[in-house]
């Protein structure tokens, strides 16, 4: 299998023969929306438009609404499986913040999505602002909605993925909940653990399907088989909507995630970003090389550090134990990430700093948009969804509400003006 090491990053200490050998990350490690507006200012820049319309996102306009801009930078496969010409089919990728938006199809939908999500707010936000009033007004609506969208992706993620993920009890017991004000604790590195970018957050991979669910506006349902969509961002400009509905209607029908176990998708083990008659990767084995890599420490080894008995045998009880969503030793490693994340972040939303924070007001706005909410506001196609978008519908604890009131009640910009103001 081919594999290329990370590119390691500069030694704190040159001198130290004995410091261990860490890699690079090229991307920011809080939970801050980056996927949306890049890790730099120069990605930043690339991503905004000009003339006047500084305070928005460029995009594509196309039949299926706004979509991500394209890139000449890079070239993606977009040609039908067995085209005998090299450039038959190919056209550009897309432009985000993070460029594995090109990977595969749902990735991009939900990049095109947060790209509207800005867009709207900017657009309310802008027309709440009296002209004149603002100095450099562009900049303030622009980093001012930045930072909207950066408090909704925390409140998602905080409020709604990780009760999921972890189970409740953990988020409680860590303190990871959005429901009460919070404090910055200077002292806590934010860093990315290497143990949980390099093995535990990767149970993600044991939820990829093997198809992808389309639903037309007529409600036809078809899916797209994985292996043929990677690095083919056309698929998304043909049929976003299609894709869109189908991440909302997944958890209504037999397309949903796969469980969070031990088995992946072939999908994913035998043609990952398969070419033209060829093999592709296999994800498994590519993360235990990473693993490899970077330097994980023996399983044993991190459930002493996480407090937990070390195991003696494959036969032992805890490898077997089906608790959580995440067996107890990802469960550590992906809390303590997530304490990092959340107590490390001077800007997360609901800290109490008295200079940046946001008001009472404002913070119950952002409580309110959901996963859910997103979806209605920057998808006209879908007409409901249910409450929580990670969970199948169920009529008593998960319903269906309607995106016609979810729209006319998602945030009020003139809650956000006085903020906006505020970052001149």
């Amino acid at each position: 299998m081919e594999f290329v090491r990370s590119i390691p990053a500069e030694p704190l200490d040159p001198n130290d023969p004995t410091e261990q050998r860490q890699q690079l990350n090229v991307i920011t490690s809080f939970i801050d929306a980056s996927n949306v507006y890049g890790s730099s200012a120069e990605e930043e820049e690339e991503l905004r438009e000009a003339n006047g319309l500084g305070f928005l996102l460029k995009f594509e306009r196309s039949r299926q609404g706004a979509l991500l801009p394209s890139t000449e930078r890079e070239i993606c496969i977009t040609r039908p499986r067995g085209s005998s010409s090299a450039q038959a089919g190919e056209s550009p990728c897309f432009l985000a913040g993070d460029e594995r938006c090109n990977e595969q199809p749902q990735l991009a939908t939900i990049h095109t999505i947060f790209l509207r999500l800005h867009n709207k707010i900017a657009q309310k936000m802008a027309a709440a602002i009296e002209p004149g009033s603002v100095e450099n007004f562009n900049e303030t609506v622009f980093q001012s909605t930045r930072r909207v969208v950066g408090a909704i992706v925390q409140n998602i993620m905080y409020g709604e993925w990780l009760p999921i993920a972890l189970g409740q009890s953990t988020v409680d017991e860590l303190g990871l909940s959005v429901e009460e004000r919070s404090q910055y604790d200077p002292q806590i590195d934010p860093s990315i653990l290497t143990e949980f970018s390099t093995a535990a957050y990767r149970f993600g991979h044991s939820l990829i399907p093997r198809r992808l669910p389309a639903v037309s506006s007529r409600g036809s349902r078809t899916s797209l088989r994985l292996r043929y969509q990677f690095l083919r961002p056309e698929v998304v400009r043909s049929r976003f909507n299609d894709l869109a509905l189908g991440l909302v209607l997944a958890n209504r029908s037999q397309d949903q995630a796969q469980a969070v176990d031990s088995s992946v998708s072939r999908e994913v083990t035998r043609h990952l970003f398969e070419p033209r008659r060829r093999r592709g990767f296999d994800l498994v084995s590519f993360n235990i090389q990473r693993g490899r890599d970077h330097g994980i420490p023996p399983y044993n080894d991190l459930r002493q550090s996480c407090g937990l008995r070390r195991i003696t045998s494959f036969d032992d009880p805890v490898l077997g134990n089906n608790g959580d969503r995440l067996r107890e030793l990802y469960a550590c490693i992906v809390g303590e990430q997530m304490y990092r994340l959340k107590f490390g972040d001077r800007f997360f939303f609901t800290h109490d700093e008295d200079d940046i924070r946001f008001t009472d007001v404002q913070l119950s706005e952002l409580h309110k948009v959901t996963a859910a909410v997103v979806m209605c506001v920057a998808v006209p196609s879908i007409d409901s969804v249910q409450q929580d978008a990670f969970l199948e519908v169920d009529p008593s604890s998960n319903p269906l509400v309607s995106c016609e009131q979810v729209r006319k009640e998602f945030l009020n910009p003139a809650d956000f003006v006085v903020e906006a103001e505020a970052e001149r």
